[in-house]
């Protein structure tokens, strides 16, 4: 008898082994799902705040660039305006408006002759 005492099966060491491992595995608990579900709603919020943030920031700089564009089109608007003042002034001047007139359209006072000379100075030097 003393011979069966020291025999043990394969099966039931198995078994005890299970049981052991059961009692160690890490049991997850409902706390435990409950942090981790905060935790992903949480890290889905910074995530969304985030693209918002970038997407701002982004129409920040589109705002910008066009603010930019549209100043050096005032500044060149602006330089016509002076140009558009200039010639306003000078065709208020009767002098200036009568040699517009003789020089561009040929007008003549009664009695006068008019010459039309080459503009090319380039002809009489060949």
């Amino acid at each position: 008898m003393n011979r069966n005492n020291n025999v043990e099966y394969l099966n039931s060491a198995s078994r005890k082994n299970k049981k052991n491992q059961q009692k160690n595995r890490p049991k997850v608990n409902k706390r435990t799902k409950r942090l981790m579900a905060i935790v992903a709603v949480f890290a889905v919020v910074i995530i969304a705040l985030g693209w918002q943030i970038g997407d701002g920031m982004n129409q920040i700089h589109e705002v910008n660039s066009q603010i930019t564009e549209k100043q050096q089109d005032y500044r060149v608007e602006k330089q016509k305006e002076k140009g558009l003042n200039e010639q306003i002034k000078l065709l208020n001047n009767k002098n200036y408006l009568q040699e517009l007139m003789r020089a561009k359209y040929y007008y003549t006072k009664p009695g006068e002759t008019v010459y039309s000379f080459p503009q090319n100075s380039n002809i009489g030097n060949e």
